[in-house]
């Protein structure tokens, strides 16, 4: 990897870790449906004025009209879905473990491609699972999170989340092999602001639109999203996905220290322990495990993945 592209991948990492706090500051203020579609609506705002500075041709641009389909099962999968539920789950879960349990998308992915792909695991990558799932069973057990109702709900909704980035990577790399970043990134962003738009609007009456959390959600949608994605999708396409998963590593890092530093949420042993189990877990699943399995061919969905 050339320097611009490593200097790439810290940033949006940085970028990715730091919307865990943006969504932890805003989600208890704004609402889970509220935050998403200001998340979505303003990314697709934004990615929109650059479409018109970029002077982009149509056929660069998603074909909504023409086959909506595939756009609006990417958006559903890939943003309506995992945006509420991690924005849900962050109404109860510190942003630091909200982080954490997100690593565990290449997991799901892993597993999601043995079925839907038939791709077989190998002996590192049923190491890595087992690894990065006792990884959240620590997180949850050893005592860094309160044994209630509401916490379960909290961790469910988050990997529930996992899942659904999971199969939208695999879908992705399926239906869009050759879509342009900003294709994908607009086509995505403005349907899933469609779906979400009439839930969104019945929840106005009970937000309340504090400074912080306008801020928060604004910083959410242009940096974290608009340009994260963008940003992700070049990356993709130039360095391909095996080097673009080296992100699955720093995005928890970056969450664990924004949520330190900016929210002052602690740092104990057990959270420290399961994020060591599953960023372990992670790397046998898309490294060691895709590069024996590959022997040097073309990257697989197991390494395809995507973080929030």
């Amino acid at each position: 990897m050339r320097g611009r592209d490593v200097l790439l991948l810290v940033a949006l990492a940085a970028t990715w870790g730091l919307s865990f706090v943006f969504i932890r500051i805003a989600s208890p203020a704004l609402g889970p449906f509220l935050l998403v579609e200001l998340r979505v609506g303003i990314a697709a705002i934004v990615l929109g004025v650059l479409v018109l500075a970029r002077g982009l041709r149509a056929s660069d641009l998603p074909a909504l009209r023409r086959a909506p389909g595939p756009f609006v099962t990417l958006a559903v999968l890939n943003a309506a879905i995992p945006f509420t539920l991690i924005s849900a789950a962050e109404l109860v879960l510190p942003a630091s473990v909200a982080a954490i349990v997100n690593a565990t998308v290449p997991l799901f992915t892993a597993m999601m491609a043995m079925v839907w792909l038939a791709e077989r695991l190998s002996a590192y990558q049923g190491v890595g699972l087992l690894l990065g799932f006792g990884g959240v069973v620590l997180l949850v057990g050893g005592g860094t999170l309160p044994f209630t109702l509401w916490v379960m709900l909290g961790v469910t909704a988050s990997l529930a989340g996992a899942v659904s980035y999971a199969v939208g990577a695999i879908y992705t790399k399926r239906t869009f092999p050759d879509r342009s970043p900003i294709a994908l990134t607009l086509g995505q962003e403005t349907v899933a602001a469609l779906l979400i738009l009439p839930v969104a609007v019945s929840t106005v009456p009970s937000a309340h639109f504090t400074e912080v959390a306008l801020l928060s959600a604004v910083g959410l949608a242009v940096f974290s999203t608009a340009m994260a994605y963008l940003v992700y999708f070049d990356l993709l396409q130039r360095i391909g996905p095996t080097r673009s998963t080296s992100v699955t590593f720093l995005v928890p890092v970056f969450g664990l220290a924004w949520s330190r530093v900016l929210l002052g949420e602690p740092l104990g042993a057990p959270l420290l322990a399961g994020l060591a189990c599953i960023l372990l877990g992670v790397g046998l699943v898309t490294r060691i495990g895709a590069a024996e399995a590959t022997g040097g061919a073309p990257p697989t969905a197991v390494e395809s993945l995507r973080t929030s």
